[in-house]
């Protein structure tokens, strides 16, 4: 979780995931002048991923969701999501402030 490179008081947040290795889970969270940016997510069994982040208000988010080209991704939240396109490794949102839980699977 970071703020972009144009943004002043953590208005503007990146939050880009590295799910990596073995690792099933990890979380974190980081109190911002607008209040607290979280970030959560958990792989199943059969590798299905689940990403929830919570963004403050005031706030606006690019969540970059870890997928390959080829994956489904659905995202449901407290606004709709939009999609930024996709890369070779990340399906790319913009959300507002609330909470948010993106699947790949």
């Amino acid at each position: 979780m970071n703020q972009t490179a144009e943004s002043v008081g953590y208005r503007q947040l990146e939050i880009a995931p590295a799910v990596v290795g073995d690792l099933s889970h990890a979380s974190g969270s980081y109190r911002t002048p607008q209040g607290v940016v979280s970030s959560a997510w958990n792989k199943d069994d059969r590798g299905r991923l689940t990403l929830k982040v919570g963004v403050p208000v005031g706030s606006t988010a690019l969540v970059r969701v870890p997928a390959d080209p080829q994956d489904h991704v659905t995202a449901h939240g407290s606004s709709r999501p939009t999609s930024e396109g996709r890369t070779a490794d990340t399906a790319n949102y913009r959300v507002g402030a609330g909470r948010y839980t993106f699947t790949v699977g």
